[in-house]
């Protein structure tokens, strides 16, 4: 029986593998699917709602329509803050 439970949890580290690189394909192809449509990437800038500019870091691709992203608020020097904040999904691509 342990040889049975043994094969088990073999195959069940070797599903969650396959998963995994399922999931990172899936999102690999809506980030490029989100670039095309709405020209966003990792490193654009964007204004918010506020009027605030912010660098992408972070296209989340969990929710369909337009993406909701992360980033870093540009300080007036023209540097990027440290600080990760949530943009949202209601922004203004600013350059490519």
């Amino acid at each position: 029986m342990t040889s049975e439970l043994e094969q088990l949890k073999a195959r069940r580290r070797e599903l969650r593998d396959e998963l995994d690189g399922i999931k990172s394909r899936i999102h690999e192809i809506r980030l490029a699917e989100i670039k095309e449509q709405f020209g966003v990437k990792a490193g654009s800038l964007v204004k918010d709602s506020r009027g605030d500019t912010f660098k992408v870091a972070v296209i989340d691709t969990m929710f369909p329509g337009r993406p909701w992203l992360r980033g870093f608020k540009m300080k007036k020097n023209g540097d990027p803050s440290q600080r990760l904040l949530h943009i949202g999904s209601q922004w203004e691509l600013v350059n490519d």
